[in-house]
């Protein structure tokens, strides 16, 4: 599985998130990882971007608010979402893991709100201590502070392999040994069954092939509408009565 990472950070950085940044964006895309950033030609998301196309054969994925933005040259894949900044829930979403480099921004702290509120694992790199308490405050065991882009990477590589396993031992991802994930009883149907056929799937059988109606008919030739189409003798010749003259020559003719 290759793993996305999103990086974020201000278009305003300081000079050591920007050097952060580039740092990780190339440890990121030697570990054949995915760099995602908000996709713009400034700050830490370009920055990181560079980092990562040092790397041959690496993937950067820019998310942008909108087609006016300036693209960077080191993203390889621009989604233009003019969303302004609604698109940082996308960034977000799209992330395996959230790493910051500089909580400057308004539209950063955001993209870690929406992480947390996600149960998305976040990395803050070279955080103040004021910023490693509020965060850790808000989000508990979700958030990490660390104070360079190789720990970042120690971290994830944790992370990444402790997914790994709960995948293979059938637990949700970081739940831990103590949330497995329910599997019903033999014997029995999942509630979201009907039949042993998924809810959705029996529906869509109804409405392909809608049961016929077996009404009685007086022996003459009648036709009526089957609830998916088609045309079955089911129905009395009585109503025919009411079409205009000349319609029910014409059905009885069929």
């Amino acid at each position: 599985m290759r793993y996305i990472v999103g990086v974020m950070g201000p278009a305003k950085a300081r000079k050591k998130d920007v050097d952060n940044a580039r740092v990780l964006g190339e440890l990121i895309a030697r570990r054949e990882w995915v760099v995602l950033t908000g996709g713009r030609d400034v700050g830490v998301m370009d920055a990181a971007c560079q980092g990562a196309k040092k790397v041959p054969g690496s993937l950067t994925i820019g998310v942008l608010p909108s087609a006016r933005e300036r693209v960077s040259k080191y993203v390889d894949l621009a989604i233009i979402t003019e969303m302004g900044n609604a698109r940082n829930n996308v960034n977000v979403m799209s992330s395996n893991v959230v790493v910051v480099c500089g909580l400057m921004g308004a539209g950063t702290v955001s993209e870690v709100a929406l992480a947390l509120k996600a149960g998305k694992p976040v990395i803050l790199v070279g955080a103040t201590p004021a910023e490693e308490k509020f965060f850790k405050k808000l989000g508990g065991r979700l958030i990490a502070s660390v104070d360079s882009p190789e720990e970042a990477i120690g971290l994830m590589m944790k992370q990444f392999e402790q997914q790994q396993q709960d995948l293979v031992q059938g637990r949700a991802p970081g739940a831990g040994s103590s949330r497995r994930l329910k599997q019903p009883p033999s014997g029995t149907l999942p509630p979201h069954s009907l039949g042993g056929v998924h809810k959705r799937d029996a529906l869509y059988s109804a409405r392909r092939e809608p049961p016929r109606l077996n009404v009685p008919h007086a022996g003459k030739k009648s036709l009526s509408r089957q609830a998916g189409g088609g045309w079955i003798r089911s129905m009395w010749p009585r109503p025919f009565a009411l079409l205009r003259p000349g319609w029910t020559d014409f059905l009885n003719s069929l």
